[in-house]
């Protein structure tokens, strides 16, 4: 599609970031377009880059963090965003906002779904399990 024509003219576009800080995985979530035109973006930059799953927007939000704000309207992506944290930045379940909120308080503030909440309580909980063992 456009996106892999895209990608073979650029490769590393997945990794650059707008003037504001913004990387393309940040722009798909935040944006209101159709759930498989995000996905695809998602599954791109997994393939891609996925050191973009820990990196943070200018307001400290994490695609985890964007991911959980947009669920209303995509609820396939936030699992889609879950299930590639969890994979490429299991740290993000701990990562803060820059208003202090986890992925936790988000999940709770926002009425996410009640798969995503167990997801994210079995992940958080993985994630704490493993920084005990370090």
């Amino acid at each position: 599609g456009v996106l892999d024509r895209a990608l073979e003219l650029d490769p590393g576009a997945l990794g650059d970031t707008t003037s504001h800080g913004l990387l393309p995985v940040h722009a798909a979530l935040q944006a209101d377009t159709e759930p498989g035109a995000v996905l695809t973006v998602v599954d791109a930059t997994a393939a891609r880059h996925p050191a973009a799953f820990g990196r943070a927007n200018w307001d400290l939000q994490l695609p985890l963090h964007l991911a959980l704000l947009c669920q209303r309207r995509h609820a396939g992506v936030m699992a889609r965003v879950l299930q590639l944290t969890a994979e490429h930045y299991p740290a993000a379940f701990a990562c803060a906002s820059r208003l202090g909120w986890l992925p936790v308080h988000m999940v709770l503030r926002y009425e996410t779904p009640q798969a995503a909440q167990v997801a994210l309580q079995e992940y958080q909980t993985t994630h704490e399990a493993v920084a005990l063992r370090v």
